[in-house]
This record gives structure tokens, C-alpha cells and sequence, in this order.
């Protein structure tokens, strides 16, 4: 247990609600301030939260969902079972639920596509209770874990939570800080300089990360975070699985990975983010289906490779590239995408490939039916799964994902107490007890 953390954040933060972007800090966080359907341990087990029990009903695929109501807002009002069905809502948008409704049971839920209820899913972060679920204050300051907010600067740079008294027999840190720094050269520097407890090595010169060599690598395992590469919506190439198939095979991930000093790891299915104990050895260089000199993309220039402009994604764009031209004879234009696009996934109306972060928060089996995955090779649980249908019955295209690296440790502290210290879940969200 420590006093307290300061965490180092990528951008601002507008509120406090379930996020619009992958922003790390937000993930730490949010365990601390957001209550939990289910809660997992740091042994990976689950406890209950806000759902106490999940029982079946006669009727296939529907489950009743029985509530806790010893859980509060930051500012004690107790939180409602129409806040809680708001929050379990979320899987009606994402296609995991048909219908969603309160009864004197608690809440009814049926399945779609025949899926299986488990506490795993609904400890996914796709169900935190976060304060927009608060009724009548849709930008609440008041949380619903752990952690009440105290603190925020006019520039929203700095946010400052403090431990409520209610959850002091609990272990974890009595102050928590989230300060957004200038650039990441800043950023190193302070975490250098010991002013920064813990930061990510996302975003860092992978230069300056392999130089620091008494860097603490706070979690010993690999998260769940991948870089994937993807077609731009709409363009010729997100149809054309077998170009894109191509492209998976030809790509050597080691040297991509090697471009990262050891920030990333070679990932050639895209099923080693959501089980980290999967894992294949050795990379396949099958080059056998190539791209003739006549195909459409081999003109030069003609096909762009869009980056989110932080490191190390410019040097595994230009690696990328490389790699394109010798294997395929195709020329890439390398394109910087400002932030803003990146996480809105706002695409030129042009033919090109960009590289992007993915941390899958549904099980594999529903990810499957939103990606095209396109492994390097196939495994035993590679399985064609339909398109989606929406509730008029038209089929909804899958996204095209062709697997590259995954991220080895999402924190990173030059602090001794962490040293050797586990502090990750597998959803890669900080574990407040193991602090």
C-alpha cells in the first residue's frame, strides 16, 4: 500500500464517464471510481459487486439478474436499480442482449445469438456503473467506487481523488492524481525524475525506454492491449480479404517489435488479446500469395498508411512500409492523423490501411461478430461467424483486423516499491488492493 499515486494521462479529461477513447490513466482509474457488476481480484477471481447473483430462467437465453443495494454515490444517496438496469442497457447497443427490463425479481435479461450469461461478461468495463448513469446529474461529480473526486484544475490537467472513509478497511492508496503532461518528453522526464509514480510506455521513445534500463516493469505478464492494422471504412481494400490476407502474411512482426525495444511483442492471432496464456512460437513467412505488379495497389503512392502521430507508431509505419515495398511491390504514403480522427476513426475517402490500438472489452465470441480477423494462420479456434443482423434483419459488415503486435506491460515505474509487483488485471485495469 502506498500514500499516494500520480499517474500520467494522454489527453484531457472531460468527465468521468465510461470513455470515448482507450486512454490509459482513464483504465487505471477507473476501477477506483466506477462501481462493478462483478469485481475481479487480483487472483483473477470474480466477486460480486453491484449484481449479486445470476440465475437462469425456464425461458432460453434469459437470466434474472438479482441486485446489491448496499452500494452509494460518493455523496451516500444509495444507488438505484434503474441506474444499475441503465448501465446493463449498454449490452442491448453492443448486441449482447435482446431486451433489457426491471422487474420485482430484479433485472431481466435475454440473450442474443444464443450467447451464455457469465459473471466474466458482466465484469467487462462495457458494464461499470459510471456517473452518467446517475439520475437527474448527467455530468455528476459524485463517483461509485472507492474513490471520490476532489479536486480538478480549470485546464483539467490535474484531477485529484481521495479514498472515501466508508471503504478504509480496504487496502489501497489514501490519494490518487492524474496529471496530464505536456508531451511524453515531459513525461519521461518526470517519471526519471521520480515525480510521477507510474506512466506508459505507449507514446515513449522506444529510444529512451531501452536506455533505462532500471525501468520497473510493473505488470509481469502481457495485457490484452494489441496494434492492429485496418482498411479505411469504405475503401476497395476492406473487401478484398485475400490482398489483406497478404498483407498478414508477408509482415515480419519481429522486426516491427524490434522497432518498439521490447514495448511490444509479435502478435499473429488476434485471439492471444483476449486469452494472454495463448501464445505461438515462431512466425509464419509464408509470402506465397503476393501481389502481382499489375495489382491495383502496387502504383506508387497509391495506398495510405495512416498513424496516430505519438510513438512508436511512426517508426512501425515506416517498418510497415518497408516491408510492403520489398515483399509486394507496393508504395505507401505515410500519413500523420491527428488525434481527434484517430479516436473518432474519421477516414479520408481514399484506399489505405491504418495502424490503431485495440483492447477487445467483450468476449471473443461477440468481438468475432463486430472483426474479420485476419490471422497469419489459422488455428483450431479460427471459426466463420456470420455477419450481424440488426433488428430490421440487414446484415452489418465486419471490420477487416489483421493482427501486429501486443503491448508486453501497460505501466511502467521507476519507484522501488513496485518492483516485481503485479499490479494488472488481464483487462489490464489497476488492481487498487495490490497497490
Amino acid at each position: 500500500m502506498t500514500d499516494s499515486v500520480l499517474i500520467e494521462s494522454e489527453c484531457l479529461v472531460d468527465n468521468l464517464d465510461f470513455p470515448r477513447h482507450l486512454d490509459h490513466a482513464w483504465l487505471f482509474l477507473a476501477a477506483g471510481i466506477h462501481a462493478r457488476m462483478f469485481r475481479r481480484m487480483p487472483d483473477d477471481t470474480l466477486n460480486a459487486g453491484l449484481i449479486q447473483e445470476i440465475q437462469m430462467t425456464p425461458e432460453r437465453g434469459e437470466y434474472v439478474l438479482s441486485l446489491s443495494d448496499d452500494h452509494t454515490w460518493t455523496d451516500n444517496i444509495r444507488i438505484l436499480p434503474s441506474e444499475i438496469a441503465q448501465a446493463i442497457n449498454r449490452g442491448t447497443q453492443a448486441g449482447i442482449f435482446s431486451t433489457v427490463r426491471r422487474t420485482t425479481r430484479g433485472i431481466e435479461v435475454k440473450m442474443s445469438n444464443g450467447m451464455i450469461l457469465t459473471p466474466e461478461l458482466l465484469a467487462s468495463p462495457l458494464f461499470f456503473l459510471t456517473p452518467s448513469c446517475r439520475i437527474g446529474a448527467t455530468l455528476s461529480p459524485a463517483t461509485s467506487g472507492p474513490y471520490a473526486l476532489t479536486s480538478c484544475s480549470p485546464d483539467r490537467r490535474i484531477m485529484k481523488f481521495r479514498r472515501r472513509s466508508s471503504t478504509a478497511t480496504t487496502e489501497g492508496p489514501g490519494e490518487v492524481s492524474i496529471i496530464v503532461t505536456e508531451n511524453r518528453f515531459q513525461g519521461m522526464r518526470l517519471l526519471e525524475a521520480g515525480r510521477l509514480t507510474l506512466s506508459c510506455p505507449l507514446g515513449a521513445n522506444p529510444a529512451a525506454f531501452a536506455r533505462s534500463r532500471i525501468t520497473n516493469t510493473v505488470a509481469n505478464r502481457t495485457t490484452n492491449i494489441g496494434m492492429i492494422l485496418r482498411p479505411y471504412t469504405g475503401c476497395t481494400l476492406a473487401d478484398d480479404i485475400e490482398s489483406l490476407r497478404a498483407i498478414s502474411q508477408v509482415l515480419r512482426r519481429h522486426k516491427l517489435a524490434k522497432t518498439t525495444s521490447g514495448t511490444f511483442l509479435p502478435m499473429f492471432d488476434m485471439s492471444e488479446l483476449f486469452s494472454p496464456q495463448h501464445c505461438r512460437d515462431g512466425e509464419s513467412l509464408d509470402a506465397s500469395i503476393k501481389f502481382t505488379k499489375s495489382h491495383r495497389y502496387t502504383n506508387a503512392g497509391s495506398l495510405e498508411l495512416r498513424y496516430a502521430s505519438f510513438e512508436p507508431n511512426k517508426r512501425i509505419a515506416r517498418e510497415i512500409s518497408r516491408q510492403l515495398w520489398k515483399f509486394l511491390g507496393v508504395k505507401c504514403n505515410l500519413i500523420a492523423a491527428s488525434y481527434s480522427d484517430y479516436v473518432a476513426s474519421r477516414f479520408p475517402h481514399k484506399c489505405g490501411l491504418s495502424i490503431e490500438i485495440l483492447q477487445p472489452f467483450v468476449p471473443e465470441t461477440l468481438s468475432r461478430r463486430h472483426w474479420e480477423f485476419i490471422n497469419t494462420t489459422p488455428a483450431v479456434h479460427d471459426k466463420q461467424v456470420a455477419p450481424t443482423e440488426d433488428t430490421t434483419g440487414s446484415a452489418q459488415p465486419r471490420i477487416a483486423a489483421i493482427p501486429l503486435l501486443k503491448c508486453m506491460t501497460s505501466m511502467i515505474s521507476f519507484d522501488e516499491r513496485y518492483r516485481g509487483r503485479q499490479i494488472l488485471t488481464n483487462e489490464a485495469l489497476l488492481d487498487w488492493c495490490n497497490l
